[in-house]
């Protein structure tokens, strides 16, 4: 069995597929993973291929004695909040290992040993539930469903972040955007790149981020964010944008008010209302940083379909 594989990325549509070629999963809030188990025990990769084993330290070693080899699975690590709902602001604070962790399964690339990406997302899931019969508890299979339009509704409801759509002749497109799997999400939200941030005059601290995005090569300032954050990470966050230093004023023609720019290094994900039509974010909550994302893949994210 090959080492990480890119994982296929979901395409964003504005309106759920209907049809008997398509299977539906509510969409879970966490970080996008990727389980290896072999003969030397478990290894946890992030969407970008970072081995993140050790991070997730708890995870893997609950997973190390699970009897099989050569299994490659993707899937969401994410923690549940008191409502048994995934909640990326409670991940956040489990990261240090305080807390448990869940691998959410939805595909298969490998069994013992043997790629599974040439087959049809049918015929990968009766593998991956076969597969997860006896799994231990910190991995469950994410359900799927034939009716997409009660379980985007049960999703708006019950304040989940969206629904998943996957044709199920599909085979695994690794490391593609394709439209045979698409996210619908009832809440509005993605990573945004921190350019700066205004401090409080007074105490030091952080008061606002100044969020954008990198459109045809070029950072666009999406607005600023000022809500969403605990008085320690008001702190911590302004330490940390000052380790940084400072990073080139942005040439937007006076559009943005005043701040402290800064070298752009960190992503954080943001939920809002919706974009201006200006492309600024309309009430914005911070939900934390993001480790796993790279800047380059930071992009304004239009609906497709």
């Amino acid at each position: 069995m090959r080492d990480f594989i890119c994982p296929q990325l979901l395409t964003p549509s504005r309106h759920l597929p209907h049809g008997d070629d398509w299977r539906y999963e509510l969409k879970y809030d966490g970080y996008r993973g990727q389980l290896h188990l072999n003969g030397h025990g478990a290894r946890i990769f992030t969407r970008t291929g970072l081995d993140w084993t050790a991070r997730f330290a708890k995870l893997a070693t609950a997973l190390e004695g699970w009897a099989f080899s050569g299994l490659c699975l993707d899937g969401e690590i994410v923690a549940f909040d008191e409502e048994n709902r995934p909640n990326y602001t409670t991940l956040c604070s489990r990261l240090d290992g305080n807390g448990d962790l869940h691998f959410m399964a939805f595909d298969v690339l490998a069994v013992h040993g043997q790629s599974t990406l040439h087959l049809s997302l049918n015929d990968r899931r009766t593998i991956l539930e076969e597969v997860c019969h006896d799994a231990p508890p910190v991995l469950r299979l994410v359900p799927q469903s034939n009716d997409g339009t009660a379980l985007l509704d049960f999703a708006r409801a019950n304040a989940w972040e969206g629904v998943v759509a996957k044709r199920v002749d599909s085979t695994y497109g690794a490391g593609q955007r394709l439209p045979t799997w698409r996210k619908i999400k009832c809440l509005v939200r993605q990573e945004f790149i921190v350019l700066g941030w205004r401090p409080d005059m007074r105490t030091g601290e952080l008061r606002s981020l100044v969020i954008g995005t990198l459109d045809a090569g070029r950072l666009t300032c999406r607005g600023s964010v000022g809500t969403g954050f605990t008085k320690a990470q008001r702190l911590e966050l302004a330490d940390e944008l000052r380790a940084l230093g400072l990073g080139e004023a942005l040439q937007d023609g006076g559009r943005t008010p005043p701040f402290l720019p800064v070298s752009p290094h960190l992503v954080a994900e943001i939920q809002f209302q919706e974009f201006s039509n200006h492309g600024i974010v309309r009430q914005p909550t911070f939900l934390g940083l993001r480790s796993d994302k790279p800047i380059a893949e930071i992009c304004c994210e239009v609906p497709r379909h």
